[in-house]
């Protein structure tokens, strides 16, 4: 019988094969398992090796939220990282590459990690500023 720590891992890690390991006795008899244990991220969320991402950097959550307004405004997010980011990076449009796991700092790590493709994050306040992140890919 799977243990109570196995469901728990089960529901935080959103494995979705989990009822495979049921005795056959739960399937048969309809045990009720509370919302809390249904999968909340598909597999393929934590298959995610690498993150391709582009990002504007700013000093204060003031300014990050007047340039997240001009992008929501249909402002093109490479012309306002030339504009408004205060990193190198700012000269490629905000561009970083393709990063993987341990290459940044936890906080921008975790946004781009988990940010939906194509949509932009932020303010994500890190040590370094305040940053508005896209996600360009994921593999």
């Amino acid at each position: 019988m799977p243990s109570e720590a196995f469901f728990f891992l089960c529901a935080q890690t959103g494995l979705t094969l989990w009822f495979l390991f049921l005795p056959q006795y739960y399937l048969a008899n309809a045990v009720y398992l509370p919302q809390s244990f249904y999968p909340r991220r598909s597999l393929a969320h934590f298959m995610v090796k690498e993150v391709q991402a582009c990002h504007i950097l700013v000093e204060n959550e003031k300014k990050a939220k007047e340039v997240q307004e001009k992008l929501d405004k249909g402002m093109n997010f490479a012309e306002a990282a030339r504009k408004y980011s205060s990193c190198p990076s700012s000269r490629s449009g905000g561009d970083l590459g393709w990063f993987g796991k341990g290459q940044m700092v936890p906080e921008f790590e975790k946004a781009a990690f988990e940010g939906e493709k194509g949509k932009i994050l932020g303010p994500v306040k890190t040590r370094f500023g305040y940053h508005l992140i896209k996600v360009v890919d994921r593999k």
